[in-house]
């Protein structure tokens, strides 16, 4: 419209308050045959310093600020400015708040491809080269990210082999520099491209000529390897590491990013034992076979006598650790306190309560919130729940002496004792806000356990099941893109039980890979075939949970009562069918287990599942009145609490036994409750499904 105006085709009519147009003129004019061309065009027939000032304009993106413009005329002795005024004019740019922006991104396209490809990187690097020098003189850090990011888009190739090697270096240096600043804003693809460009620009022979230099780019590369999950290329980097570092103390950081990447990839044993290795080399071992559970109970009760001799404050102001090895195996000591609860359950106590001592004998280290808030979850383990609980509050409070980088792992372990102690409709969204202090410092595996504890929690806490299934979905794609197999493989196995009982299903490539996998495969096969009532399918699933049940754990989960009130559940039931006495025996000893965890805290979150459990043993017992009574506050806690999923559990369960009294109009109403219950869940398939079954105890037919 702009180019007819000015060809005079096109006009604006005062007197008749219109545009208007040469109809004849308009078609006989040659149109370019799109909008590229036309830009183009448009450009060839400006004057020549526009046209450069434009194409310098483009090799910096859309927008560029007019300052950059007015030191890079400054430096290159170039009239930038007022040449770009005149392509305002023209329409091809626009100012706004102190910035160059082309009007269309087909304008900079045409600008930019006014050069050779093969002249495009001499340009960048010519640019990037001269601001790099403006930018180390005023040590500007945003003029430096620009000048770099132009060096970096000329490459290596750009350079002259006249010039030296202490020019790489310089540039190799400035990479370092800026990519340590974008991983400070957590902005951790950046950081990565930074280091790699960084690490190409190294000459010949760098690890002899300049280890600092390439030990430092090396190292930084492969921490954000680990954090955007490229595994590959973070072997390939710590490869280069163990092989030219000069001591052992030089691959330490490089062996913590590998070790922790075995566990992303959910190597599990060889995870522990390269950690293990690390520690023996660092003069820590670990005995060769765990130790006997009384002795672990010893262990801790002595762990317990020495703190009991520390007030808060005294653990608060407690001195700073000095000794380097101690820090580096404290580091290596808290990956394996996540890997172990699922490879090696037993040997997790041993190193909570190493951590522990070494935090009292040596000093706090950044890493001794970690160990403060396992050993909380340990001590709430073995019933002490208030005792626990006041260990991972003090180690959220230690993040504030020590330092916060590893907050994420303390909000993730604390939100779980809490969930014992506080309502779990508002205590699980704190794993949203450890979510995003591990994100903020790259730790990668820890920011994918809050998430996965968010989605999971939603579930427990009775959301919305669409709400809780979105939750899972987001938790499963952040997962696979960080190629985080661990923890993405127990996702996948709640998640089915998620979409069960909603009436979908979920395709996973991933298996079971461990034991604790296998075991909560069971579990959740346990929840929908008792959620359907499928006795022989949960029969079957029950005895393989039992059979792999005697795995010890001494990790403390909220989802843990879950799988007690499953397990003590499914197991009345099947005593009920099949009167063999060691289910009940299981189910008591896992009503007995959730009821420890009930009275330590005496949380409502856990109130209504505890009545119900008491009443379905009752129930199995054959204590009508008892079991009757039960059943009732069962369901009124759930209702006064809002738990929509218990209370839909409870009002079935109440139905089946008053069912088998004969009083069949009473039974309907409580599947009734039930059925609306499920349904305002979420539970599409489980609501329909109770309805049918309530249509053929009534003697209708069923729905289709």
């Amino acid at each position: 419209m702009m180019s007819l105006e000015k060809e005079g085709v096109l006009w604006l009519s005062l007197d008749r308050r219109r545009w208007e147009w040469d109809l004849d003129k308009v078609r006989s004019r040659e149109l370019p045959s799109n909008v590229a061309d036309y830009f183009a065009d448009t450009i060839g027939r400006l004057p020549a310093e526009v046209k450069s000032a434009l194409t310098l304009l483009s090799c910096f993106g859309a927008r560029s600020e007019r300052s950059l413009m007015e030191t890079l005329e400054s430096l290159l002795s170039l009239r930038l400015v007022q040449p770009m005024e005149v392509a305002t004019l023209e329409g091809l740019l626009i100012k706004t708040e102190g910035q160059f922006c082309f009007s269309h991104d087909r304008v900079q396209e045409a600008a930019y491809e006014r050069t050779r490809p093969e002249e495009r990187p001499l340009l960048h690097f010519k640019y990037g080269i001269a601001l790099a020098s403006t930018a180390l003189e005023r040590n500007d850090n945003n003029l430096l990210f620009v000048a770099v990011g132009q060096i970096n888009r000329g490459r290596p190739m750009a350079m002259t082999p006249a010039e030296d090697d202490s020019k790489r270096a310089l540039i190799a240096q400035m990479n370092l520099r800026i990519g340590r600043e974008s991983m400070a804003r957590s902005d951790f693809a950046s950081a990565y491209s930074f280091f790699d460009n960084g690490i190409s620009f190294l000459q010949k022979g760098h690890w002899k000529e300049n280890y600092n230099l390439s030990f430092e780019l090396f190292e930084a590369a492969a921490k954000c390897a680990l954090v955007l999950g490229d595994l590959a290329g973070l072997n390939i980097l710590s490869e280069q590491v163990l092989k030219f570092a000069r001591s052992f103390e030089d691959k330490l950081p490089v062996l913590y990013v590998s070790t922790c990447s075995l566990a992303c990839a959910n190597k599990l044993p060889e995870c522990i034992e390269q950690a293990c290795s690390v520690l023996a080399q660092l003069g820590e071992n670990f005995p060769s076979e765990c130790f006997p559970e009384d002795t672990i109970r010893t262990m801790v009760e002595q762990t317990r006598v020495i703190l009991d001799g520390f007030t808060e404050e005294d653990l608060l102001d407690h001195k700073q650790m000095r000794s380097r090895s101690k820090a580096t195996a404290m580091r290596f000591l808290a990956i394996l306190e996540t890997v172990t609860q699922y490879a090696k359950p037993d040997m997790q106590p041993i190193v909570t309560l190493k951590s522990v001592q070494f935090s009292i004998a040596f000093g706090m280290t950044p890493t001794s919130p970690v160990a403060f808030a396992y050993f909380g979850m340990l001590v709430a383990r073995l019933g002490y729940v208030r005792e626990g609980y006041r260990y991972v509050k003090l180690a959220k409070a230690l993040l504030d002496r020590v330092g916060s980088e590893r907050a994420g792992e303390v909000i993730f372990v604390g939100t779980q004792i809490r969930c014992f102690v506080e309502p779990i409709q508002a205590t699980y969204e704190l794993h949203m806000e450890g979510y995003k202090a591990s994100m903020a410092t790259g730790d990668i595996s820890n920011a994918l356990t809050n998430m996965i504890c968010y989605a999971v929690g939603s579930f427990e806490a009775g959301i919305d099941l669409q709400i809780v299934k979105e939750n899972c979905e987001k938790a499963c794609r952040v997962m696979e893109q960080h190629n985080h197999l661990t923890f993405l493989i127990a996702l996948v196995t709640v998640q089915r039980s998620i979409l069960g009982i909603m009436g979908e299903t979920v395709s996973s490539k991933w298996e079971s890979l461990s034991p604790y996998s296998s075991l909560l495969d069971y579990l959740n096969n346990m929840f929908l075939d008792f959620t359907f009532r499928n006795y022989e399918q949960l029969k079957m699933y029950a005895e393989k949970y039992f059979d792999c049940n005697h795995v010890k754990s001494w990790s403390l989960l909220y989802s843990h009562v879950t799988h007690e009130s499953i397990a003590g559940l499914a197991s009345f039931w099947i005593y009920r069918k099949s009167n063999d006495p060691i289910w009940l025996e299981r189910g008591a000893k896992a009503r007995k287990r959730y009821q420890n965890w009930y009275e330590a805290a005496l949380n409502i979150s856990l109130e209504s599942r505890f009545h119900l459990l008491e009443a379905e043993e009752l129930y199995a017992k054959k204590d009508i009145e008892s079991a009757k009574s039960l059943y009732e506050r069962a369901i009124s806690s759930a209702r006064k609490h809002r738990f929509v999923n218990d209370e839909a559990f409870a009002c079935e369960l109440t139905g089946y036994f008053i069912l088998e009294t004969d009083e069949k109009d009473a039974a309907i109403k409580y599947f009734m409750q039930a059925h609306e219950k499920f349904h305002e869940w979420g539970a599409v398939a489980k609501s329909m499904a109770l309805l049918d079954f309530v249509k053929q105890i009534d003697g209708t037919p069923p729905t289709d």
